[in-house]
């Protein structure tokens, strides 16, 4: 990055000399409890800089969440807690040093949570609150320093009706109408006017935008329209009044060519009922192509867009799976995916289609970030004890001169024999 002419140069950033490495701990019944830190300055004796310990219930529902910095006071260590011992106390976590932050979760007798504290002090806390109704379908949600919510549903469940209630004013609602087959076609917002009076909204009082949505018989999105207000407009002395509410047709997907001011977004489908073309509603395309196992091996936004003019750039990323280049007789049967690659315009002449794309390029046009898989598997005290082929063992990032994947792993993982992370190291160590 470069400073503007005759300012000072920018600082360059330090994130390529620090590096991180993050340890992982668990618990008596292989729950992670511990994600410690480390700034990978020096490989042989990182530098710990943050703990983020966890506490469960005996039905492995988060009860506690703390975050420390390098040091922990004395008795806290989820990793040592017997299998009798109950949850901490937070007063207990409050020792010295003190926490960065603590988060408690509250569970109802149904399991739901129904209040999540944050802690300032073993003593101070602010606390989300969350009521349901015999459904367990939350019904109303009290956050600090926010306004209430409330949900309304009708019989078959479906929600109709979300309030906004600041000081007991209805302040915001939005009004979801269904077809017959339960999917969600007219959306309907109020907002509150700055000289809106009585305590609940409705047209006379507030500012109404809509939005519609069609399908198609296997409930595919075909088509969704942003109306706004609709042509609402506002008179110079301040005077709002809302436009007309839009006719919502089931049979008649809307048209850009004749649209007056809404947005439209439109999406088809192959035969297969994967989604291959979103047009945006500034006219944009992207298109998606898959394999025989529908699979998305290629995406190219603004996809019709016409690269010889200034300006104009088609952005492409292609997916590279295993077996993608076998041959019938080889009868391959892997399904990891092995590339990702950001396809610059000038790869290959253009690409249009994932066979346009020559892998093996090394002129800088073809971006490839690469997996390997084979990652080893670990005890708890970190000894290697076999190999998982499943799962990602490095990741290699690209080298700009050429586009190929670097030599050098970008990151490494380890795990344990329950597929936890063990440890994640970047390129610095």
């Amino acid at each position: 990055m470069q400073a503007p002419p005759g300012e000072d140069p920018i600082d360059p950033s330090n994130e390529e000399s620090l590096g991180w490495i993050i340890d992982y701990e668990y618990d008596w019944r292989s729950r992670q409890v511990v994600a410690k830190r480390y700034r990978g300055d020096d490989p042989d004796t990182p530098t710990l800089i943050g703990q983020t310990l966890t506490w469960y219930d005996n039905l492995d529902r988060v009860r506690i969440e703390a975050e420390y910095g390098a040091v922990l006071p004395t008795g806290v260590d989820p990793t040592v807690t017997p299998p009798a011992a109950p949850v901490p106390d937070v007063a207990d976590l409050f020792g010295e040093p003190a926490p960065i932050s603590v988060t408690e979760h509250i569970y109802n007798g149904r399991g739901l949570v129904q209040e999540v504290r944050t802690y300032s002090s073993a003593e101070d806390y602010t606390a989300t609150l969350t009521f349901y109704d015999h459904a367990d379908r939350p019904i109303e949600v009290h956050s600090p320093g926010a306004a209430i919510q409330r949900y309304e549903y009708d019989a078959k469940g479906r929600q109709i009706l979300s309030r906004t209630i600041a000081g007991g004013v209805e302040v915001g609602r939005t009004l979801t109408k269904y077809d017959d087959n339960d999917r969600a076609i007219e959306t309907i917002r109020y907002e509150r006017r700055h000289d809106g009076t009585g305590e609940t909204l409705d047209a006379a009082n507030s500012v109404v935008s809509y939005q519609h949505t069609w399908y198609d018989s296997a409930g595919k999105v075909l088509a969704t329209a942003d109306y706004g207000t609709n042509t609402g407009s506002a008179t110079d002395n301040g005077t709002y009044s809302n436009g007309t509410a839009p006719v919502y047709d089931a049979e008649t997907l809307p048209d850009r060519t004749t649209a007056s001011g809404e947005h439209i977004t439109s999406y088809s489908y192959d035969g297969a009922g994967r989604q291959t073309v979103v047009v945006h509603p500034d006219g944009t395309e992207t298109h998606y192509e898959y394999d025989g196992l529908e699979r998305q091996i290629l995406v190219i936004e603004n996809a019709t867009a016409d690269e010889s003019q200034p300006g104009e750039q088609r952005r492409r990323t292609a997916y590279f799976y295993e077996c993608a280049d076998a041959i019938p007789e080889q009868r391959c049967q892997g399904e990891r995916l092995l590339k990702i690659a950001a396809v610059l315009p000038e790869h290959a002449g253009g690409v249009d289609k994932f066979s346009d794309i020559q892998w093996s390029a090394a002129d800088g046009t073809l971006q490839v970030t690469e997996f390997v898989y084979g990652a080893e598997v670990v005890d708890q005290g970190g000894a290697g004890i076999s190999r998982h082929n499943g799962w990602i063992a490095e990741v290699h990032y690209p080298d700009p001169a050429t586009g190929q994947p670097i030599a050098a792993p970008s990151f490494a993982f380890t795990y344990y024999a329950d597929g936890a992370v063990a440890s994640r190291t970047d390129a610095k160590g």
